[in-house]
């Protein structure tokens, strides 16, 4: 009988040995599957944070001086010289209506009109090409010069022009005299009529 037990007692001891073993192994086995994560999950950090602050546009830092709002308006070098010396005695009003001395009547006034005497020059508003001269009895003399996509037309000049079609100009170049001789104003003091039009339409070129 107590070999028997002893028997049963070794047995126990066995078994409770290999279960052991066996959860030994099985803990095992999951600390080096858990370590295998971390590792991974580490190096996958390590990665997307060596990407965030390498990326180009990752980061977006505050600028010093912020852009100012698109609905500001741009400001612009200035690039025109006034055409004439003398002073402005009617101005540009394409919609309030302004008395015409010659017309009698009130009407809107494309250009602008500056005082001189006869044979005062005028000049270049920029840089461009003349790209029409000539002489009638409604406009006088006259000059179109090119701008860009600007025209910018000179009336009521003397028919002895400074310039010729095709010609390029410089800034402050002296391109004609002021006349009398446009019918159109003809009732007005010597002047040169100034217009500036774009798209088919006339504007200030000097408007603020």
């Amino acid at each position: 009988m107590k070999r028997k037990f002893n028997l049963q007692r070794r047995l126990v001891t066995v078994l409770a040995v290999c279960v052991l073993i066996t959860f030994t192994a099985v803990f095992a086995n999951e600390v080096a599957r858990s370590r295998k994560a971390i590792e991974a999950t580490t190096n996958n950090f390590e990665e997307n944070v060596e990407e965030m602050f390498n990326a180009p546009s990752a980061l977006v830092l505050p600028s010093a001086n912020p852009p100012k709002p698109t609905d500001e308006p741009e400001v612009k070098d200035e690039v025109y010289i006034v055409p004439s010396k003398g002073n402005i005695m009617k101005g540009y009003s394409r919609e309030e209506l302004l008395y015409d001395k010659t017309m009698e009547d009130w009407r809107t006034h494309e250009g602008i009109d500056y005082a001189g005497k006869i044979g005062d020059s005028v000049y270049a508003v920029a840089n461009g090409e003349i790209i029409d001269v000539g002489d009638n009895e409604m406009f006088g003399g006259y000059i179109i010069m090119k701008i860009g996509d600007i025209e910018a037309r000179y009336y009521n000049l003397q028919n002895n022009f400074d310039v010729k079609k095709g010609d390029l100009v410089v800034k402050g170049q002296i391109i004609g005299g002021i006349s009398n001789r446009a019918l159109f104003e003809v009732n007005e003091n010597p002047h040169l009529h100034f217009e500036t039009w774009k798209d088919g339409k006339s504007f200030d070129l000097f408007a603020k």
